[in-house]
C-alpha cells in the first residue's frame, strides 16, 4: 500500500461490486492501490481480508478481520481476484 490508500475509502461499500464512475471517488483515493497509478477512468473496490491477506470483492469478511475497502483500477481488479481465488482455491473464506 502507499500514502494514498493507506486507510479506509471515506466512500460507502454499498455498491461495492460495479464499477464506479471517478467523480464518486475523494481525491486522496484516487489511486490504484495495486500499481498506484493516478484512477482515470472507471475503478472498483476491494476489500482487504486480513485472513488471507487478498483482496476481492466478495463481502463477509467479519469485521474485525477486513482492512477496509480499497479502490483499485480495472486492469488490477482482475490480477487481485486471481491472487484471491489462488489462495483460497476458489472457495469463500470462512473465520
Amino acid at each position: 500500500m502507499n500514502a494514498h490508500t493507506a486507510h479506509t475509502p471515506r466512500i460507502s461499500p454499498a455498491g461495492r461490486w460495479n464499477v464506479r464512475a471517478m467523480v464518486d471517488l475523494d481525491v486522496a483515493d484516487r489511486w490504484c492501490t495495486c500499481c498506484e497509478k493516478p484512477l482515470e477512468g472507471a475503478a472498483r473496490m476491494l476489500e482487504l481480508d486480513q485472513r488471507t491477506d487478498t483482496y476481492h470483492d466478495l463481502g463477509g469478511v467479519p469485521e474485525d478481520r477486513s482492512q477496509g475497502w480499497f479502490p483499485f483500477g480495472l486492469t488490477c481488479v482482475k490480477r487481485e481476484l486471481a491472487k484471491h481465488a489462488k489462495a483460497t482455491g476458489g472457495e469463500a473464506v470462512t473465520a
